[in-house]
């Protein structure tokens, strides 16, 4: 039979295989270079927890309005290019389809609490995730991006700020008893290595985010191989560090199992 989790099922196998899913009171930090597609890989955890699962989410989404998001989502689950429907190039049967899910989505939308506030301060954050607690049982909240957040107080360097976010994440997550996703945007420079995979220490302001992540993923794609994404698990508090493939279709904005597991880096 399926495997049996303890916390929030991914949805992707090999990932809650490696993280035995996400656990309450963990903070799993997402990290990519911009354009690798954290975004849509937070839409595919949403799609694949909240609505298949119905598990309620709280996504604080600061760099794409909460319409964009519902779009986005709306043409994932039809499995239809965003693209090609922006052309025009689309047929009555995609049509029906959208239209079908929009009204599931609609049907489906206490699952899900969209706050697009752009440079959200930390407390406001914070005071806003206990109340849709309240409000609608949410079991689990993903931030795009951490970068994107404000600490609370003056710093006098940025890293000292980001540090200051990450630690709230960390703490909100075991007050609240719930898994806590954040993406992060890694630093550009890995672009001129000879190996573009990135590093734990590419996470901008990284130190402190480190420290407080139980979990921290990097996703990785090869211009050899568009069709690939690669996550590299680089910190996993409690179980082994990794790599794994999932299938990538950008076109459509999904991302899939993929049957063949990649060796473990030596």
């Amino acid at each position: 039979g399926a495997p049996v989790y303890k916390g929030i099922p991914t949805g992707f196998l090999d990932l809650d295989e490696r993280i035995n899913s996400f656990q309450n009171g963990h903070l799993t930090i997402i990290g990519a270079r911009p354009a690798v597609g954290k975004t849509l890989f937070a839409l595919n955890l949403i799609e694949k927890i909240a609505f298949r699962h119905s598990v309620p989410i709280l996504f604080f989404s600061l760099e794409m309005p909460a319409l964009d998001v519902s779009d986005r989502l709306i043409f994932q689950c039809a499995e239809i290019s965003h693209k090609e429907a922006s052309k025009g190039i689309i047929n009555d049967l995609q049509l029906n389809m959208l239209e079908g899910f929009y009204q599931q989505l609609k049907r489906k939308s206490p699952l899900l609490v969209i706050e697009d506030q752009d440079q959200l301060p930390i407390d406001q954050l914070k005071a806003r995730a206990l109340r849709y607690q309240k409000s609608h049982g949410i079991k689990l909240i993903i931030v795009d991006y951490l970068q994107r957040i404000k600490g609370s107080g003056p710093f006098e360097a940025r890293h000292l700020e980001i540090g200051n976010v990450s630690s709230t994440l960390k703490a909100m997550a075991k007050d609240m008893n719930i898994p806590i996703v954040a993406l992060a945007q890694l630093n550009r420079e890995v672009a001129a290595r000879a190996d573009k995979r990135p590093l734990m220490s590419d996470l901008r302001e990284s130190g402190q985010i480190e420290a407080d992540a139980d979990e921290i993923l990097l996703l990785h794609r090869d211009d050899n191989d568009l069709s690939l994404m690669e996550v590299l698990v680089v910190k996993n508090r409690f179980g082994p560090t990794g790599k794994f493939a999932l299938y990538f279709d950008r076109d459509r904005g999904n991302l899939k199992d993929y049957g063949a597991r990649l060796e473990r880096p030596t």
